[in-house]
């Protein structure tokens, strides 16, 4: 007879249910035994997309390397956008729960300080322009109001630094006047109230301290000390009406930046080429606006836009 280790291996049925997965993989049996990297293991594909956000400017160096205008300041910009989407993708939310209002709520109160006449340093924010420890009035209205969309979020989870930041930023971004990033804030606060499954209770706590806060930062506005402002002759007018002609200051940029990118859609002009080539394209409207008919020299040095910047 045959002895057992001459047995056979697989039964009938073995070898069908073998042959019927051999069926279903298909094309796909060479697989098998491959070894691929789990989702896991793949980078992060925003990462992916900001790199080439990022690197694409600066293949139109390698196209024409005598329209290369190398922006250092331009590639830090950039290259930090980078670390903070690593960073984001990092840090536990817990620690930008502790850190986020914190760093608001200092940046706030020293902008505050600067419009109450108490902190100015050096020059360096002014009663008529508490601009924190930002550049300018735009740049710290920005970084505020992405801060406090940030800690309406971050309050659903733990309520108290992220609402002392909402009331310390709402009071800022108040004092500040910036109406791009109210409108900002106030379609996130929106989204928030709509769209973000959470209580009822907390999400009205949180717009109920942003709105103390803005309140409490027109009361400021409203009593606190006059700014000083010493004006050429023939030019109050343009001075008070500074805000509606800084929209269309940007408008005519954005214009004018359009004729541009149609000019190089691909590759663009390279880092650092808008400061260079812009004056080309300035329209005689913006011209006039920038530099109140013509009472100094002025050039807008970016396109105050980050997208049409990059795009350029």
């Amino acid at each position: 007879g045959v002895g057992p280790q001459y047995a056979p291996a697989f039964r009938d049925e073995d070898i069908a249910a073998l042959r019927a997965a051999r069926a279903q993989l298909g094309p796909d049996l060479e697989y098998a035994g491959a070894n691929l990297p789990s989702a896991a293991d793949l980078p992060d594909a925003r990462l992916l997309l900001l790199g080439l956000v990022v690197a694409w400017p600066w293949l139109s160096v390698l196209v024409t390397p005598g329209k290369a205008h190398l922006d250092a300041e331009t590639a830090v910009y950039l290259a930090g956008l980078l670390v903070c989407a690593q960073t984001g993708t990092v840090l536990p939310v817990s620690a930008w729960r502790t850190a986020l209002p914190i760093l608001l709520a200092a940046t706030s109160v020293y902008g505050i300080a600067q419009r109450l006449g108490i902190a100015e340093f050096c020059g360096y924010g002014a009663v008529g322009e508490p601009v924190s420890v930002f550049g300018n009035l735009n740049v710290a209205a920005e970084a505020t109001a992405m801060g406090l969309a940030a800690c309406l979020a971050l309050g659903l989870a733990s309520l108290r630094l992220p609402l002392v930041a909402l009331v310390l930023g709402g009071a800022y971004l108040a004092i500040n006047g910036s109406r791009s990033s109210a409108v900002a804030l106030a379609l996130a606060a929106a989204w928030l109230l709509l769209a973000v499954p959470a209580a009822g209770s907390r999400k009205w706590r949180l717009l109920l301290g942003l709105g103390l806060g803005c309140a409490l930062g027109f009361g400021i506005a409203a009593l606190g000390p006059a700014p000083f402002r010493a004006i050429e002759p023939g030019a109050e007018a343009q001075v008070d009406a500074r805000r509606s002609l800084t929209l269309d200051v940007r408008r005519e940029i954005a214009q004018s930046c359009w004729t541009m990118i149609q000019e190089a859609p691909l590759l663009g002009r390279g880092p650092g080429s808008f400061a260079i080539d812009y004056p080309r394209y300035r329209s005689q409207r913006e011209i006039e606006l920038s530099t109140f008919d013509r009472q100094f020299a002025a050039c807008p040095q970016t396109a105050h836009n980050d997208y049409l910047q990059l795009a350029v």
